[in-house]
């Protein structure tokens, strides 16, 4: 029936929500389960809900690579994706906690 159909898309996309904020410790593993979520929205043709995952992904990179090699001529962080949703402020504490870069500039 079409309601237990949903209903299991719901849940299934639910759990890969916990499982991307999981993984808000491993920036690379986060970007790979959003963008996860994103096709399994885009399965259901939810097409808001798919690009708000590959918003935080692309302020998640935004803000690594501020970080890391910053560049005038990209983003500022994630705080340059805050126009579209305030949510993707999320993905600063993540830069902060997470990505300190040695002498090599590879982050642990």
């Amino acid at each position: 029936n079409q309601w237990s159909t949903q209903s299991t898309g719901a849940m299934k996309i639910d759990l890969m929500y916990r499982i991307a904020k999981g993984y808000q410790n491993s920036p690379p593993l986060r970007v790979t389960w959003l963008k996860n979520m994103a096709s399994e929205h885009e399965l259901w043709d939810q097409k808001c809900e798919a690009a708000m995952c590959y918003i935080h992904a692309a302020a998640l990179m935004s803000e690594y690579l501020s970080m890391v090699d910053f560049q005038h001529y990209l983003p500022k962080g994630c705080t340059a994706f805050q126009s579209i949703s305030s949510n993707v402020l999320q993905e600063c504490a993540v830069m902060d906690d997470v990505l300190k870069p040695d002498e090599d500039g590879i982050c642990m």
